[in-house]
């Protein structure tokens, strides 16, 4: 009797144990979507063009957040805490400034993942100087929703 009484609390131990147990939280879903830059060709739009030596940087800070050999495309983020932001574009020693303007709005995604941000009505102007490397810039979408389209093309 004292071996089944034992063995009925070990099992009811381990079915509470088991019972107890929470799933856990792993975030699956995408977070706060980056601005996607493609590099195309100024003479033919649809024609991608490598950008050689870019260095991307962050304005005020001078922070860079990017640099490759040749790129034709990039993602950046944006500041999500504030409806505007600056990058400077470096094609070897040419420099190029990126004014950026948006509105954000946050998402509540899940438990696990908790908020992101996404972006509306985007506006993206070059700020000239005497010498550009980018010719100009084709906005292809308003919002930044998600990474799965280019949001800009930038022509050079």
């Amino acid at each position: 009797m004292r071996i089944k009484t034992t063995f009925f609390l070990w099992l009811m131990l381990v079915l509470f144990t088991l019972i107890s147990c929470e799933k856990d939280d792993v975030c699956l879903s995408p977070t706060t979507p980056k601005l996607l830059i493609t590099f195309n060709n100024s003479t033919n739009v649809d024609e991608r063009s490598e950008v050689s030596d870019l260095t991307v940087i962050s304005l005020p800070d001078n922070d860079t957040i990017y640099s490759a050999q040749t790129k034709d495309s990039i993602a950046i983020p944006l500041n999500v805490n504030a409806n505007n932001c600056k990058y400077i574009l470096a094609e070897s020693s040419n420099r190029d400034t990126l004014q950026i303007n948006y509105q954000r709005e946050d998402v509540f995604v899940s438990k696990a993942c908790g908020y992101k941000t996404i972006f509306h009505s985007i506006q993206i102007d070059k700020i000239t100087d005497n010498q550009n490397w980018i010719f100009d810039l084709i906005p292809l979408q308003s919002n930044i929703i998600d990474e799965k389209l280019a949001h800009v093309k930038v022509l050079h």
